[in-house]
Parts: C-alpha cells; structure tokens; sequence
C-alpha cells in the first residue's frame, strides 16, 4: 500500500517553498499598507488643505507597486514551480508502483484517473492550501492589528459575524469530503467503461450492442454530471455566503461608524481606512475558511492513491532460482501449483523439464492455465507453489499472444530493447517468414493496421533475434499458414533451441516421431477429466 505523506510533500522541495513564503510575506506586509493610505489622505491632506503632503503618498505608492511587480511574477513563477514539482513526484511515485507489478491490465483505468486526475488535484490543491493558509493568516493577523489600532470598539463589533463563517465552513467541508469520493468512484467507472469500449469496438459492432453500449456510457456519464451538480453546488453555494457576509459586515460597520463619526468618536478618514479594511479582512478570511472543503477534495484522492494497490496480490511465493543443472537440462519445474487470488488452478502439481534442443506442447481446453505456466517459465507469473529452476545465465524468452507495437518503424519494432544485433540476421529472417512489408513502414499502438499474421511474424523475429536458449511461445504461430510454420520448425531445429509452445492445432505433420512432447494441462486438473 502506498503512503502519501504531506509534511514529506511540504519538506521535499523546501527550498523551492522557502523561498515561495518569503516571497510571499514580502508581498503581504507591502500591500497592507496601501488602504492606510486613505486615512492619511483625508484626514491630513484633504481635511487640513495641506497638498504638500499628498506628494509624499504618492511617491511611496509609486515604489511600492514597482516593488510589487517583480514580487508578483516570482511568486507566480515559484507556485507554479513548486505545484508541478509535487505533482511530478507524486506521478513518479505511483507510475513505479504500478509498472513495478508485472500484471497489471485490470488496473488500467485506475491507473490513468489517478495519474492524469488526483496527482493534478492533490498538487493544486495542496498549493491552494499554502496560499489561502499561511499567507491569509497572516494577512488576517496584520488586518487585525491595523483595525485594533484604528478602534478597538468597532473592531470587536466587526468580526462577530466570524463565528457563523467557521460553521458554514464546517458544514461544507464534510459535505465536500463524502461527494468527492462519490465524484471519483463514478469517474473511474467512466474511465473503465471506456477503455472497454475502445477494446471490444469490433465485437460491439458486430453483436449489434451499439444502442446498449451507449445507453451504459449516458448513465456512466449521468452519474458523473449528478455528482459535479451536487459538489460544485455545496461549493457555490459557500462562496455566495462568503461573498453575502464580506458585502454585508462592511455596510454594517459604515452604519456604526457613521454614528461614531458625528459623535466625534471617530474621525472621517479613520471610519473610511476602517471600511477599507474591513472589506480587505473578509477576503482572506473567506480564502482561510476555505482550505476545510479543499482539504476534503485533497483527502478522497490522496486515500484513493494510497488505497490503490498496484502490488503483486500473491497468495504463495513459490521459489525461482538460477543454479547448476545437469549438462542436458535447462529447465525444471518440480512440485508447481499456480493460483489465482486463493484459488489453485490446478488439481496437482505439475512437474516436467526442458531438456537441450527439446520442443514442447502445452495442450489443454481454454481457461486450464497454459499462458501461466509459460509466465512462471519466466517468474513473470509469480503467485505460485512449487520450485522452477533454470540453468544460470540461460536466456529464455517469451513470444507472448497478445497483439502489440510500439511508435515507430516496424524495423524498430522487431529490434526494441535489443542491443546488438546484425543486419543480414533481420534480412534472413524477413525472407525466412515472408515478411512482405517495408521495414521503413510506420506503425503505431493507437491505429493497428497490420494483419494477425504480420504482427506475430514481427514478434517471432525479435524473438529469433534474441538468440534464444529457450524459446516459449503464447499461442503466436496461430495465424501463420503451413508453409511458415514448417520454416519456423526447420530453424527452431536447425539453431537447436528448445521450445515450449502453447498451440491447438495438429503439429505432428511438421516432426518426424518422437522429436516433441506432448503436456497435457488436463491430466493436472480434475475439472478437466472427462
């Protein structure tokens, strides 16, 4: 389980953020000094007709805003910085987690919401946080001591209305936490609906399911608008009473302060300085309130990254080790049971070897575990029972029946992740299956063009070009036609490399008697015998 901690996200970039705050406090004791201005202005140079004075102010409110330009792009500039550092981490953190397990497609589409969605809301809104925390704190605070300057009386009748703020905030705050968590339960079944459907387009068309289908995504997407309806509503409608309360309490000061004034208790530019602050004070009152309901968003998806297990959920560990081998043996599997979740897959423990220049049959009806016995092959598959050996330094490669290519050329496609490997080699093995299209051809994962057949020669001659000791191939020679399967043999043959294959179809034609085995997955699973 992966644990999201805050004060390590806060402390990760300290420096970055250091200098953000500074910034930041610098910009804040700055700007509260301007509405001290007003009073300044009315009661010494419009009162008094003394304009002399008024020059002084200007000057300085001149400096003062040249000084805020630079400040405002830095801290611009730092909170950017700082927030995509977060989120950067964060993507790094779960994107390692996930690509750390070795099978993991059923979790694709939590994957893709919680890089391209939470990391982005986590990382905002922990800035949020920052900068309608510390800074409207201190913000409050200043406002605060300039007002118990101006007048305490005032001051104190003014900020009655803070307690009714707190609760409001509360309230909204709980109610943000449980919609936002249904907001992403429900995005996340959108998001696997479609990645569904982009799957199974063909079959949707062909089995005339389009009507269902689109039925399936209208309510996937209606639960996702109802949940944004009734969120954005809750926030909307803390933000109207924020706004209500901040018009409000500034009338209500200039109702008292009036009396005040023509009581000789206040003066004229003190009453307006006043309001002038008061107005300010609600602002980052409002802003500070407001960090309880954006918490609440933060907390569903940081508890969703860190409920999101993109571990191995194995059951038994079963044990895979390199060591020393009889001469003529490469592979021993003894005693292995594989599991899915808590549930053996198999009856009895299968045991067998692969010994030098052997080839092997996997045969048995669908659903038996034949695609995972070439994973454990591979410790690819590793929620097992039981004991695989390999011979040490023996290369084993695996030809899997999935259908895939990377962005690139095909050339690129049959070389990926080689490091030598020789010219004459790829053009002896593109004449050997007749492979008939360009090298220089384009292809890409998101427009698959290619034929079946084309796309398991392309991963037949990356794995020829491996040079494997032990070749284990998926079901991937089901498209090819006789000719290329008796080449295919030939070289297997030929290069002396000992396969185990997964295939049903009759092979016996293309070998002479007793030159493979047979493993019949059947006779290991009691539901299979007939």
């Amino acid at each position: 389980m992966m644990k999201v901690s805050l004060r390590e996200m806060l402390l990760q970039h300290r420096f970055t953020l250091g200098i953000l705050i500074a910034l930041i406090i610098f910009q804040i004791v700055l700007s509260s000094i301007f509405p001290y201005f007003t009073k300044y202005i009315i009661d010494d140079v419009l009162l008094q007709h003394d304009l002399s004075k008024l020059r002084d102010v200007i000057v300085i409110a001149i400096i003062l805003i040249l000084v805020q330009i630079p400040l405002n792009i830095g801290v611009s500039y730092y909170c950017s910085l700082w927030t995509q550092l977060i989120i950067y981490d964060l993507r790094q953190d779960i994107s390692e987690k996930f690509l750390e397990r070795k099978d993991n497609a059923d979790d694709n589409g939590l994957f893709i919401n919680t890089i391209t969605s939470d990391c982005e809301l986590v990382g905002n809104q922990l800035l949020s946080i920052i900068l309608n925390g510390f800074p409207n704190l201190l913000l409050i605070f200043l406002y605060a001591a300039i007002l118990l300057q101006l007048n305490t009386k005032l001051t104190i009748i003014s900020l009655v209305i803070v307690p009714l703020y707190l609760l409001v905030s509360y309230m909204t705050s709980k109610k943000v936490y449980v919609l936002s968590k249904e907001l992403q339960g429900n995005r996340d079944k959108l998001i696997e609906f479609l990645n569904s459907y982009v799957r199974n387009k063909l079959l949707i068309d062909l089995y005339k399911l389009n009507n269902t289908e689109k039925e399936r995504f209208q309510a996937a997407t209606q639960k996702v608008k109802n949940s944004n309806v009734k969120a954005n509503t809750i926030l909307s409608f803390f933000g109207n009473i924020s706004g209500l309360i901040s018009v409000v309490s500034p009338l209500i000061v200039l109702f008292i302060g009036s009396f005040m004034v023509i009581q000789k208790q206040l003066s004229l530019g003190t009453l307006i300085a006043f309001n002038s602050y008061i107005s300010l004070l609600f602002s980052p009152l409002g802003k500070t309130l407001n960090i309880l309901p954006m918490f609440s968003q933060m907390k569903a998806s940081i508890e969703r990254i860190e409920t999101a297990n993109y571990l191995n959920k194995n059951i038994n560990t079963g044990l895979y080790s390199e060591t020393m081998l009889p001469d003529n043996q490469q592979v021993r599997v003894r005693n292995v049971i594989p599991y899915i979740g808590e549930e053996p897959l198999l009856g009895s423990p299968l045991s067998f070897s692969i010994f030098k220049n052997k080839i092997i049959q996997i045969v048995g009806p669908n659903g038996v575990g034949k695609s995972i016995v070439l994973k454990t092959l591979i410790n690819y598959f590793d929620n097992f029972s039981g004991c695989v050996e390999i011979r040490k330094d023996l290369n084993i490669v695996y030809v899997p029946q999935e259908n895939f290519l990377f962005e690139g050329t095909i050339q690129k496609n049959m070389t990926k992740g080689l490091s030598h490997y020789q010219e004459t080699d790829i053009s002896y093995l593109v004449d050997l299956l007749k492979f008939d299209l360009s090298l220089d051809t384009v292809v890409s994962p998101f427009n698959i063009t290619l034929s079946s057949g084309q796309l398991q020669k392309i991963k037949l001659i990356r794995a020829f070009l491996s040079n494997p000791d032990v070749l284990l191939i998926d079901e991937a020679i089901a498209n090819l036609d006789r000719e290329i399967l008796q080449r295919i043999i030939d070289f297997i043959q030929e290069k002396k490399v000992s396969v185990v294959f997964v295939y049903h179809g009759d092979i016996s034609s293309f070998f002479k008697y007793g030159e493979f085995e047979v493993l019949d997955l059947a006779d290991y699973n009691p539901r299979c015998l007939c």
